[in-house]
């Protein structure tokens, strides 16, 4: 005979609604209860009838109930308008997805020290956050408590958190601008970025750019990697390996090639990597552009599905999830015609 919910609930001496909980993992039921019913179940036999299961999960398509209102966007400053543009444009999809799908994402403040960060997650706890997304931030927050909410990372620092998350496509950002600048004449490419940003996504531009070389024959010239505003390596960089095009990853460093007098595209052809839709609307530099609002759009995706199947604390590592998102290239005015 088939054991059912009820039969389990009466042995458990509970109701059938608090079994139904209990063998999804709800939060709000106590985590003894939890355990005591999912281990009764087991040495009774249930298995949930899969017919049910799909029902249930087409009815919430069709008529979500969210058991959270509210989602925390963990950021750098509570003020999105000191944040840096690609991270202003992650928190404008973050809120207009949210809205889309019935949450709300309230922005808060993560702090650098464990004691700000273990505070911040029993707030968030408190008030019954469960769902919290992760923008990119300059420092990493091991501390706070990830076992109690469902979290999900944009950016690769999210990386060493553990955490599911989604970013832009690297390798498709180099191999997309790689390939325009061939098409267009340019025969040794160069590529140079920001040191800390460098590490930050792990050296996947790095690696990219190598790899382009090497199928495209060339021989591997080292990137230029360099701290923040300072370009006095730069110059001398492109004149001993004779580079005719470099990409970037740093509008800066154009104010830099323009008051050093290199002419753009005339003595030195530049393309830009990951844009944002901010600095394209403002530039004329040929360049791939990410859509970072993508990039939150599909974090509460994410987010979304996560919720519904109350998947709390981080995943291990073989069931955790990287999702990328790719970009487009747009013509400027830093290339040659070709």
């Amino acid at each position: 005979m088939k054991v059912t919910i009820k039969d389990i609930a009466k042995r458990a001496g509970v109701s059938h609604p608090t079994v139904s909980r209990a063998l999804r993992n709800d939060p709000q039921i106590s985590k003894a209860t939890t355990e005591r019913i999912q281990k009764l179940a087991e040495e009774m036999g249930y298995r949930p009838d899969p017919a049910m299961t799909a029902l249930t999960a087409y009815r919430t398509s069709v008529n979500p109930v969210y058991r959270l209102e509210k989602l925390a966007v963990l950021c750098a400053s509570k003020r999105v308008a000191s944040l840096p543009d690609h991270i202003q444009e992650q928190i404008l999809g973050i809120q207009t997805r949210s809205k889309e799908l019935g949450f709300d994402a309230e922005i808060f403040k993560v702090g650098e020290s464990e004691k700000e960060q273990i505070q911040l997650g029993k707030i968030l706890y408190n008030r019954g956050i469960r769902g919290v997304i992760v923008t990119a931030l300059p420092w990493q927050i091991s501390a706070f408590p990830w076992g109690k909410f469902c979290a999900v990372g944009i950016g690769e620092n999210a990386e060493p958190l553990g955490l599911h998350y989604v970013h832009g496509d690297h390798d498709h950002a180099i191999s997309t601008t790689y390939k325009m600048l061939r098409e267009q004449g340019y025969e040794n490419i160069g590529y140079c970025n920001i040191q800390a940003s460098e590490k930050r996504n792990r050296h996947l531009f790095f690696a990219s750019y190598l790899k382009q070389r090497m199928l495209d024959g060339q021989e591997m010239l080292p990137p230029l990697l360099y701290s923040k505003g300072d370009y006095s390596e730069l110059l001398p960089w492109c004149r001993t390996h004779g580079f005719d095009a470099i990409m970037i990853n740093d509008s800066d460093l154009l104010n830099f090639l323009n008051e050093a007098g290199v002419r753009i595209p005339e003595d030195l052809g530049v393309a830009g990597l990951g844009a944002s839709i901010k600095e394209v609307a403002s530039s004329h530099v040929s360049t791939y552009v990410l859509e970072r609002q993508r990039l939150g759009r599909r974090a509460v995706d994410f987010m979304q599905s996560m919720i519904h199947k109350n998947e709390i604390g981080l995943p291990s590592s073989a069931a955790r999830y990287v999702l990328s998102t790719r970009g487009y290239w747009r013509e400027g005015r830093t290339l040659r015609e070709s």
